[in-house]
């Protein structure tokens, strides 16, 4: 390898799309994917000609028995010979499918790429290169396109992703790969699995592609220049949908609020919320539910996710995460010293005669100072089945109750939270006091409670 010219066609070719694409920094690590087959020997030959740091990573699988040892073996001799720093992983594939249910091609992929990472960060590389050509990149496409996609995925592999993984090979085919491997004498391995049509890829490798080139002699090029032109096309695409965004979406505590009329009046809102909602698990047909909910005015009708929750209020489409029983609140509150209070209320001892119209019963209330001292005050998140006896009403009512009344959406239920003063509820904090907070008008030992300003109900 290190006799190669940097004047080889091959080379020059690699450095150029690494150059153009901003993948690799000169002479910086990387930690480089290398199966033994020619695709990845030769990326190997030309990253370590251009000069970088290259770790070597082998996964053996097993799953080919001694042609899995053989693969190897042929890695860790190149490296011997070439004195490169390797790592082998000894992949326990069938644990995996247990562990996980995946299927055998994608524990694979977990283990390959979950370990990648962990060298990654184990040597400070900034990227794990992996030799992945355009052939694979038109397989890749076209795999996409017959299972149903979105631009995305019809774009295919990008140079650089978001998992720290650089793609140098891209802009050269597998032919070119096979004349650099001849020219140079370079040894290489081939998986006996890839000339097999049980998986999908392998018949449009082995028998779509040959057939295409046959009947579409130059095929393959013309693809190439539509996957560069859909590229193009979701760049742009991708940053009107971004501008749409922050026009139409208020990030705000409680979540993201979205301009319900205005994304009903854009000729495309059901794409724009599709792509602002895909990410935490929405559908196509649950965005468009939401719009025709919103055109008909059906407040409350709310959308869920495994992690989030599509609500529509009298305003706006409020997008918020799901809280689970992680994490709701239990806080114990020491109001004698008003030490670490939560975030939700705030405290003030007063010492002017009370008065009625010091507190709302709502957003404000007002607590005896001696129960405010001695009892034990917990803030916490509402219960199914809590009761408490509201501020002037005879006999208990059950908070859900009270929730109706007060017409809350889902959203508003599931946050609210509820003071407790040795067992009992005293606040239904910004909505209702119930009678054991009575403080006497005249006192001057007493203690206000007030709704955090940051956090107050709309």
């Amino acid at each position: 390898m290190n006799k190669m010219q940097h004047n080889d066609s091959f080379i020059v070719k690699v450095d150029a799309f690494i150059a153009a694409h901003h993948l690799l920094e000169p002479g910086e690590r990387v930690i480089a994917a290398v199966s033994g087959g020619p695709d990845s020997v030769a990326m190997l030959a030309a990253l370590v000609t251009l000069g970088y740091d290259c770790v070597v990573a082998h996964v053996n699988f097993h799953l080919r028995g001694d042609e899995s040892n053989r693969d190897e073996q042929m890695v860790r001799d190149l490296c011997a010979q070439h004195s490169l720093m390797l790592e082998v992983m000894q992949a326990d594939v069938p644990a995996q499918c247990r562990a996980t249910g995946e299927s055998v091609e994608m524990a694979c992929r977990t283990l390959r790429y979950d370990w990648f990472e962990r060298l990654r960060q184990q040597y400070g590389a900034r990227y794990v290169a992996v030799a992945h050509h355009r052939d694979d990149q038109l397989e890749t496409v076209i795999l996409n396109a017959l299972r149903g996609t979105g631009l995305t995925g019809l774009t295919g592999m990008r140079p650089l992703n978001n998992r720290h993984i650089v793609r140098p090979l891209l802009g050269v085919s597998h032919d070119e790969i096979m004349n650099f491997i001849s020219q140079n004498g370079l040894p290489f391995v081939i998986d006996s699995t890839n000339a097999q049509v049980d998986y999908r890829r392998n018949r449009i490798r082995n028998i779509v592609m040959p057939a295409l080139d046959e009947a579409v002699p130059d095929a393959r090029d013309r693809l190439l220049d539509t996957i560069a032109r859909v590229t193009d096309a979701h760049e742009l695409y991708t940053s009107l949908v971004a501008q749409a965004r922050s026009t139409m979406v208020q990030e705000q505590p409680d979540g993201s609020h979205i301009d319900a009329p205005q994304l009903l009046s854009h000729p495309q809102g059901v794409m724009l919320l599709f792509e602002w909602l895909r990410p935490h698990g929405f559908t196509h047909q649950q965005c468009q539910q939401a719009l025709t909910a919103a055109r008909e005015g059906r407040v409350g009708r709310s959308f869920t996710t495994a992690s989030h929750r599509l609500l529509l209020t009298h305003d706006d489409l409020l997008l918020a995460p799901i809280t689970t029983d992680d994490n709701k609140i239990y806080a114990l509150i020491d109001l004698s010293s008003c030490d670490n209070l939560p975030d939700d209320i705030e405290v003030e001892w007063g010492s002017a005669p009370f008065t009625r119209s010091m507190c709302n019963g709502s957003t404000m209330i007002a607590l005896p100072g001696e129960m405010a001292r001695t009892a034990c005050i917990v803030l916490r998140s509402w219960e199914h089945g809590d009761r408490f006896t509201p501020f002037g009403m005879q006999g208990s009512k059950l908070l859900s109750d009270l929730f109706t009344d007060l017409h809350l959406n889902a959203l508003e239920k599931e946050r609210a939270l509820v003071l407790e003063v040795d067992g009992q509820i005293a606040w239904v904090v910004g909505y209702r006091a119930a009678a054991i907070t009575r403080v006497g008008e005249g006192a001057t030992d007493y203690c206000l409670l007030r709704k955090s300003s940051k956090d107050a109900q709309k």
